[in-house]
């Protein structure tokens, strides 16, 4: 398996929440915001709604996970100190990076592009649209996500 040497470093997610908030939405506002982010020669668009204090839902989604004991999403730490990773693994094509497409056959869910970097457990998941791709999320890859993973790498579609 491939490192990903080209991955910058992971965000401190410790210390003051407001402090680790701020340092995280400057990433997403770096690198997805101002930086207009592209795969496969395709812009990658983001919900861009605003959802709590003001902030994308795009942004929500990639450091947050689902808590069904909660009852809704919880603080991620593991998926929010990767952030940075997210736009050089759209961007860059890398052996490291393992990219297939996945039709689960539900049409609301659509054909997704994953771009998987096993030997780092982080995966990056867009929609094919037209003309562009919608960031769905991305995630730390946990022993289960990976079983998950390579069943649809098995059943994996042809672009």
């Amino acid at each position: 398996m491939a490192s990903a040497a080209f991955l910058p470093p992971l965000v401190n997610c410790n210390g003051q929440w407001d402090q680790v908030l701020a340092g995280l939405y400057t990433v997403f506002v770096t690198d997805l915001k101002r930086h207009k982010s592209a795969h496969d020669g395709k812009g990658i668009m983001y919900d861009s709604r605003i959802g709590l204090d003001g902030k994308e839902e795009a942004f929500w989604h990639l450091v947050q996970k689902d808590d069904p004991a909660a009852g809704g999403r919880t603080f991620d730490p593991s998926r929010s100190e990767k952030l940075p990773w997210l736009r050089p693994t759209a961007e860059t094509a890398d052996s490291s990076i393992t990219v297939f497409d996945y039709d689960s056959g539900n049409s609301k869910k659509g054909v997704r592009r994953y771009l998987w970097i096993e030997s780092s457990d982080y995966v990056v998941v867009l929609k094919h649209q037209k003309n562009v791709f919608f960031l769905i999320t991305a995630y730390h890859v946990d022993a289960g996500g990976a079983r998950k993973l390579s069943k649809h790498y098995r059943n994996r579609v042809t672009p």
